[in-house]
């Protein structure tokens, strides 16, 4: 994926990728006052910045929750 390419964001339709971004990634429900305490210390993965077309709101994004949308 790159900047411009078309997706579909879990179920909120199209989106249009803008940039690469880190997200927050996922940690086990064990760790999570550890890492509320302490959110820099919170990991991050690489991810993406997107565009929903039809609501105009931009997100950052985990790669795994997009689609590619080929035309």
């Amino acid at each position: 994926m790159k900047a411009g390419d078309l997706v579909e964001y879990l179920d909120n339709g199209i989106a249009v990728i803008l940039s690469p971004a880190s997200v927050p990634a996922p940690v086990p429900e064990d760790d999570l006052a550890e890492f509320l305490a302490d959110p820099d210390m919170w990991p991050t993965e690489k991810g993406w910045t997107i565009k929903i077309i039809k609501s105009g709101d931009v997100l950052h994004v985990q790669h795994e929750t997009l689609v590619p949308v080929y035309c």
